[in-house]
């Protein structure tokens, strides 16, 4: 019997290959006429293995963020500029008939919240988001990057953020996010979230909450890659993940060339939903504009009360 399992296992393997094969050659013959715009995360990170992802794509652009994380807004609105404005310049050219968005890191929450924009703004659709190592929510990746001895006092969730504000003025800790955007994609739209289970700068449970969330919201074409090597981002290498590379492609071909891909073939990239780490961080972010009223009417009152205590220093007896 093992035998036959084995055989079986070979087989399967071997009917992989082969449709990832088909799927690359079927990308070979149209390549000018499919675009990635390819958003990087902070300081440039990310997207260093689009060889490796895309062979048979060259039509690629970059649009990246200011570099500096006194620049970055973790995917907001002065990242989120520079991303519209390059897909507006994308939309313009006839030649281009698919569109593929690459986000890494900050660029995948950019990525997430241009998608969101691009569907209303231009009428031109975007064929794929990719989400490598993306961003879902902004606090828990700064919750994730300070020290544990941090991370561990009571609420730090809550308040880090701000914290964070005195080296990234631009983020705002109850602005954009994009796990709290999974209703607002076109709902047949194909989403490919590659994440590490051990990567160190944003946690494992956010992708999985922010594939949980698109799946509640009605996203059949989502998928969910995994690596196990603790890397965060260009998470695709050819040595050591052929066989979710050959998934990729095969779920490029399916969306992008309409090819028929077998479900067996992709029914491992479409695991069954994480309720409990979606419920945690939704929780968590529906909390922050009443954290962030709070914060703000203290700072405003504070300032306020040291204006006062000025004018009564110096008031003329």
């Amino acid at each position: 019997m093992n035998n036959y399992n084995k055989i079986g296992s070979i087989i399967f393997a071997f009917g992989m290959v082969s449709n990832g094969i088909a799927a690359m050659e079927a990308q070979d013959t149209q390549e000018d006429n499919i675009a990635v715009v390819v958003v990087p995360g902070l300081n440039g990170g990310g997207g260093q293995n689009l060889d490796v992802i895309y062979p048979h794509l060259k039509n690629r652009i970059v649009a990246s963020c200011p570099n500096g994380i006194w620049q970055s807004d973790l995917g907001q609105n002065n990242c989120l500029n520079h991303l519209n404005d390059t897909m507006k310049t994308v939309s313009k050219d006839n030649k281009i008939k698919s569109i593929i968005i690459h986000g890494c890191s900050q660029g995948g929450a950019t990525a997430y919240n241009g998608a969101v924009d691009h569907q209303v703004d231009n009428p031109q659709k975007i064929d794929v988001l990719v989400l490598e190592a993306a961003v879902a929510s902004g606090n828990s990746a700064i919750l994730q990057k300070v020290p544990k001895l941090v991370a561990g006092l009571p609420l730090s969730y809550y308040w880090a953020p701000y914290i964070a504000k005195l080296v990234m003025p631009r983020y705002a800790p109850a602005g954009r996010q994009p796990i709290l955007q999974t209703a607002m994609l076109q709902k047949d739209l194909p989403i490919i979230i590659m994440h590490d289970k051990n990567d160190p700068e944003i946690p494992y449970d956010d992708a999985k909450a922010l594939y949980t969330g698109l799946k509640n919201a009605g996203q059949e074409n989502v998928y969910f890659i995994e690596t196990n090597d603790g890397n965060h981002g260009s998470l695709l290498w050819k040595e050591q993940h052929a066989e979710q590379i050959t998934a990729f492609h095969m779920i490029l071909a399916r969306h992008i060339k309409k090819q028929k891909i077998a479900d067996e073939g992709l029914k491992k990239y479409q695991p069954p939903v994480d309720k409990e780490a979606y419920a945690k961080l939704v929780i968590k972010e529906n909390r922050m504009p009443y954290v962030d009223l709070g914060v703000k009417t203290a700072f405003y009152a504070s300032l306020c009360y040291g204006a006062y205590r000025i004018y009564k220093y110096f008031k003329p007896q």
